[in-house]
């Protein structure tokens, strides 16, 4: 499906109205951390109004200004930061509560104009805000408890899937405030891949996402322009894909896509609108048959395999097959029954772990050599790699037999050299699927054993608002100063918490 959502133009057209905006030096938001909380702007716009308005209605920002809060009561008076003025890097807006109402500063989008017809996404980054949130400190449950067994997300971390097995598949384009199976088949899902294409009017390709799902002994699904779920064709001569032991699909922008089933070829894809082919070992017209069950693609075209039989390939191209890559860890290699695969969007760094009794495994030169990470030896279930490989997070079931460890969810923000478990809500300790976004700002996390147990599906983000629909939270007495960055890598305009006083909620 292309889940219709909002979007960014090309650079060209943004500065039509927004000059200055693509010139700034920005991070963030984007292919990986966002790097060191910003500090004051240096020059750029004017400081903000030593007068502030005073607001007792909600209202839309206007560059360097501020905003007095002076309603009382208990309606939540909005500050909406998506401006149709021309908004250049170094702009404030700050906002004080001085009566009783709560307030909001909201994101959203920035208005279209003529010249950019595509809106484009606001975040704000509270790196130094009061009390800012971490990742995976802060956990807002979704929806009922379900027998999860996969999760997935876009790079924003805006666009959420959630997968019950057996069941449907939940889609949520508000970074999880709201969930909706649409008419999705009821199947043994087992995998799903978030997607973009780009048009005419959405270079970047944030406007048209698309899913790309897989099925347990059924077949391959994809939403279409229309938002329907329709039945992937395999487009070979005697290969049917509508009853398969499919285990993973991998997809990356344009629809270029890998999907793996048991006793089967890896399928490859150029994109949406090319055949299926089944791939080779490199060099040869030996086909890839095995047991996979893990596999992952970058945007850069590397891609990482797992079988459960113990093998492992690597493909920096992937028109040109695959080419054994054995874990060999202190001299010893190891054929452990490979379960889950991931990768860095950028390639940099990938990640393989086995089903049961095993262990966690990083590779940062394209599966030539490999590290066990310190995570726990265990069941896994799920690991993600955020843009950059900065971040990377898996999940761990509990394991069968007296004395076995329970679950856990496993992160690391150093790039893989050290890993330690969340503090999550509630009682879960079957954990079954994680996804982070490409700044690993965002996270989503379920628990559930497929066909057995329910466990809850849970969101968080920290260190920014969601994209989209984020909002920053504050009352009387609080009081924040945002300065405007720019843009960032992904293509959102990007607001900073500048100074701030008081208590704040992230949303």
């Amino acid at each position: 499906m292309k889940l219709r959502t909002h979007a960014l133009r090309p650079r060209a057209a943004v500065l039509a109205t927004l000059t200055t905006l693509f010139l700034a030096a920005c991070g963030g938001g984007g292919g990986g951390d966002a790097g060191p909380a910003p500090g004051p702007a240096a020059g750029g716009g004017a400081p903000a109004a030593t007068t502030a308005v005073q607001i007792g209605s909600s209202v839309t920002a206007r560059p360097n200004t501020s905003y007095a809060v002076v309603a009382d009561g208990s309606s939540p008076i909005g500050i909406s930061l998506a401006m149709a003025d021309a908004v250049q890097p170094g702009d404030t807006v700050r906002v004080t509560g001085a009566g009783s109402a709560p307030w909001q500063l909201t994101t959203g989008w920035v208005p279209p104009t003529a010249a950019r017809p595509s809106p484009m996404p606001i975040v704000i980054d509270t790196r130094n805000l009061a009390g800012n949130p971490q990742p995976g400190q802060v956990w807002t449950p979704r929806l009922t408890p379900m027998e999860w067994h996969w999760v997935a997300s876009d790079r924003l971390g805006r666009v959420l899937v959630a997968m019950d097995n057996p069941g449907q598949i939940h889609v949520s384009r508000d970074a999880g405030q709201t969930w909706d199976p649409g008419l999705s088949p009821v199947q043994n899902w087992v995998g799903a891949s978030v997607y973009h294409t780009s048009g005419p009017n959405d270079v970047n390709g944030l406007e048209n996402v698309n899913v790309l799902a897989a099925a347990f002994g059924g077949g391959l699904f994809e939403t279409n322009s229309s938002g329907f779920w329709v039945a992937v064709q395999s487009g070979m001569p005697g290969v049917d894909f509508s009853v398969r032991d499919w285990e993973s699909v991998s997809a990356i922008d344009q629809g270029v896509a890998i999907a793996a089933a048991l006793g089967a070829p890896i399928y490859y894809r150029a994109s949406t609108s090319s055949p299926w082919v089944a791939t080779v070992l490199q060099g040869t017209t030996t086909p890839t048959v095995s047991g996979w069950r893990g596999i992952a693609l970058s945007q850069t075209g590397v891609a990482v395999a797992g079988s459960q039989d113990g093998e492992l390939l690597v493909s920096t191209n992937l028109a040109n097959g695959w080419t054994p890559r054995p874990v060999v860890v202190n001299g010893t290699v190891l054929r452990d029954s490979w379960y889950r695969a991931a990768i860095a969007r950028d390639g940099s760094v990938m990640a393989i772990a086995g089903r049961f009794n095993s262990g966690l495994y990083l590779s940062r030169d394209q599966g030539v050599t490999w590290t066990r990470a310190n995570t726990p030896t265990g069941d896994y279930t799920a690991v993600s790699i955020n843009g950059d490989g900065s971040v990377i997070a898996a999940t761990l079931t509990n394991a069968t037999g007296a004395g076995a460890p329970t679950g856990s969810v496993q992160v690391s923000r150093d790039g893989g050299a050290t890993f330690a478990p969340l503090q999550m809500p509630g009682t879960d300790t079957n954990w079954r699927a994680v996804a982070l976004s490409s700044d690993g700002n965002a996270l989503t996390v379920a628990a559930g054993t497929f066909t057995a147990l329910t466990g809850q599906l849970y969101t968080s983000v920290g260190n920014r608002t969601s994209y989209g629909p984020g909002r920053l939270e504050g009352g009387r007495g609080s009081s924040v100063e945002l300065v405007f960055d720019g843009a960032t890598p992904e293509g959102a305009a990007r607001w900073s918490v500048r100074s701030s006083s008081g208590t704040f909620s992230v949303r």
